[in-house]
């Protein structure tokens, strides 16, 4: 009874945290936007938007994780997402997520060995994968405001000005997070980079943007070459449109199928909460004979490979 009430304890207690972090978030969230579209066109006396590159606020913690290695690597998906925290928060709040998720698994296998090997590993990966949705977002995002503010450059250069007054009036007049993108390669112009490198850290930041990669590779070319600048970012911003287009009746015609990758996908839990409502005898055996985990641990194993493929047939090669 005492383990029941630390488990409830511990979850009123994260509940609380993650509503009070997410009423946070959204009322602070203008005020951060509204500081990076600042710093996307800060001078050089001002702040740099280059990101600090730390593991940690703490200096202690910081080589520590310098000499794991592998948090490098979550520090650079942390940039790739412009999410403000560090990586050690990062862990932290994975290894916080684990503990939750292992003691009701605990409780119901009666094995603290089956709770450490299930729930530490989802609670740990489960901010990553939360991390890597909001890049995928913030990359598709990128896409939809990339011919908007390639037209707005292509005004720009039309009136005489140059590449680095483009990049400066899309920081200024776009939202994020087009403006903060292109505003740091416009900083990094100002403070005296090579515009080659500045142009090409533009798609290193952004790794899976195919659309700001053609960018990229359109200005380093035409700079090094020579050639029609206003043409080129003008079939850009057509070919990027184009596609949307493409891809938004591809979707339309796959809805049905993804669909119905989410009604069976979700069924199996729906029918065993409602199983476990209306006889909780009948699931006992599932949770706590041996032959019962077995059999829990391959069907959630065939669950997995069966939304894997689902997905799979949901998408369409071109």
């Amino acid at each position: 009874m005492n383990l029941v009430l630390v488990v409830v304890g511990v979850a009123v207690l994260l509940v609380a945290q993650a509503v009070y972090h997410g009423t946070f978030w959204i009322g602070q969230r203008k005020r951060h936007q509204l500081r990076e579209r600042l710093r996307s066109i800060a001078t050089p006396e001002g702040s740099s938007l280059t990101r600090d590159r730390r593991l940690s606020r703490s200096p202690r913690v910081e080589s520590f994780l310098r000499a794991l290695g592998f948090p490098e690597r979550l520090e650079k998906l942390l940039a790739q997402t412009d999410v403000d925290t560090t990586v050690d928060m990062l862990l932290a709040a994975g290894l916080l997520l684990g503990i939750a998720l292992a003691l009701p698994i605990t409780l119901a296998t009666k094995s603290l060995a089956a709770g450490l090997l299930i729930g530490l590993p989802i609670g740990i990966v489960t901010p990553i994968v939360y991390l890597m949705s909001i890049r995928a977002r913030r990359t598709q995002k990128l896409s939809a405001q990339l011919p908007d503010a390639l037209d707005m450059m292509v005004r720009s250069l039309r009136a005489g000005h140059g590449v680095s007054a483009g990049l400066k009036l899309v920081a200024t007049e776009m939202p994020m997070p087009i403006a903060v993108e292109l505003g740091r390669c416009f900083e990094e112009l100002q403070l005296g980079g090579d515009f080659r490198t500045a142009v090409r850290n533009l798609s290193t930041r952004v790794p899976d943007n195919v659309d700001l990669r053609i960018f990229a590779t359109s200005l380093i070319i035409q700079h090094e070459t020579g050639g029609n600048l206003v043409e080129i970012l003008e079939t850009i911003a057509g070919t990027i449109r184009e596609r949307f287009k493409f891809f938004g009746k591809l979707r339309a015609l796959t809805t049905e199928v993804r669909l119905s990758g989410y009604v069976l996908g979700v069924l199996p839990f729906v029918c065993g909460v409602a199983i476990a409502m209306l006889n909780p005898d009948y699931l006992h055996p599932l949770f706590f004979d041996p032959l019962g985990r077995t059999i829990l641990l391959v069907g959630l194993a065939l669950w997995a490979f069966g939304g894997l493929w689902m997905k799979r047939l949901a998408e369409v090669d071109y």
